[in-house]
């Protein structure tokens, strides 16, 4: 913002007079200093200050105050023409309470002709057309959101055929349509359910793999728990890799059956997927892995004693965690209750 050591001129009764000079206009070219100001209301100022208004030479002081309170605190000042030019905060308050009840501003006729014309509109009405040959002529597009887009464009039309003041709530709407289809033509080849499935299927056969890993590499697994079972006795701790291990794998599971479900869902029974989505499908089953340990950890806290009897149990909650994770969230907010169990309330 400009700067100047005299842009603010301090007045006995009157606050923020400052000159507007410096600021530079749309042209390039700058406003001249000691020729426009702003200030709060002038009807307080003292004789000292109505002399230093009159060095500065001012004519014309605009008065954008309403008529109630122009006139509870009006002011005539020596050789200063006053002109009324009222902001009546009962406007201001009556459209922000239409705004409130969801009710449309009222539209003034003439800028309205000046702002939306004839031309604007039927640009708009050829854009949408435009936009309705680039849905249809998209390959990758799920029939429930080609359905979605198309609606909207219908949307559009209606707005615009039913009055000139809704010209704004129609572009709005087809800024939407242009934004999902960018984002349809800017996704990725790992972004296509097609890709999104075979590496489900890629995870699920290493998930398997692992489950199978203590029979395939028996001599190794019964090492690794040795040294386990040194570091955290068995009979003490109740830690087991192999409870752990399995643990984890049917998180893993569980986060793949999510993501295949919610991929057939998507794709083959609503017919709507997203690719802005992709990412969740890829981090599901990787989540089911973490929230497998998680829950291993859960139960050796003794927050859930009883599953260390039953191993079994244990692992169809981590599946359950896996395929439906707000199972994890609830779980968690039962563990900080009991560690940290909120002041009861007077």
């Amino acid at each position: 913002m400009p700067h100047h050591p005299d842009r603010l001129l301090p007045l006995q009764g009157a606050s923020n007079f400052r000159d507007l000079g410096g600021y530079r206009s749309a042209d390039g070219r700058s406003v001249r200093w000691r020729r426009l100001f702003r200030s709060d209301h002038l009807a307080g100022l003292s004789a000292q200050d109505v002399a230093q208004l009159q060095a500065l030479g001012l004519s014309r002081s605009f008065d954008l105050r309403g008529q109630r309170e122009r006139a509870a605190q009006a002011y005539a000042l020596p050789g200063v023409r006053v002109q009324p030019l009222p902001i009546e905060p009962t406007v201001v308050q009556g459209q922000q309470a239409q705004r409130e009840r969801g009710e449309a501003l009222t539209a003034d006729a003439a800028l309205l002709g000046m702002l939306a014309p004839d031309g604007r509109i039927q640009q708009r009405w050829a854009e949408i057309d435009e936009l309705e040959k680039e849905v249809t002529a998209i390959p990758r597009l799920s029939l429930r959101l080609a359905q979605g887009l198309l609606d909207g464009l219908a949307s559009a039309r209606n707005r615009l055929l039913n009055n000139r003041d809704q010209i704004e709530d129609a572009e709005r709407e087809m800024a939407e349509v242009r934004y999902r289809l960018q984002r349809i033509r800017r996704s990725k080849w790992f972004e296509q359910p097609s890709v999104v499935f075979g590496v489900i299927v890629v995870m699920l056969l290493v998930i398997v793999f692992g489950a199978l890993a203590p029979l395939l590499f028996s001599a190794a697994f019964d090492a690794l728990s040795a040294q386990v079972a040194r570091l955290y006795p068995p009979e003490e701790s109740g830690v087991r890799l192999a409870d752990l291990w399995n643990t984890i794998i049917w998180g893993g599971l569980g986060g793949v059956t999510g993501a295949l479900y919610g991929l057939w869902i998507h794709v083959a029974d609503k017919k709507d997927f997203d690719v802005e989505y992709s990412m969740w499908y890829y981090a599901n089953p990787l989540m089911g892995l973490m929230l497998g340990a998680f829950i291993y950890v859960l139960v050796m806290s003794g927050v859930l004693t009883f599953l260390q009897a039953a191993p079994m149990v244990m692992y169809i909650l981590a599946w359950v965690v896996g395929f439906q994770q707000n199972v994890a969230f609830k779980l968690v907010n039962n563990v900080l209750k009991r560690l940290a169990p909120a002041d009861d309330k007077a």
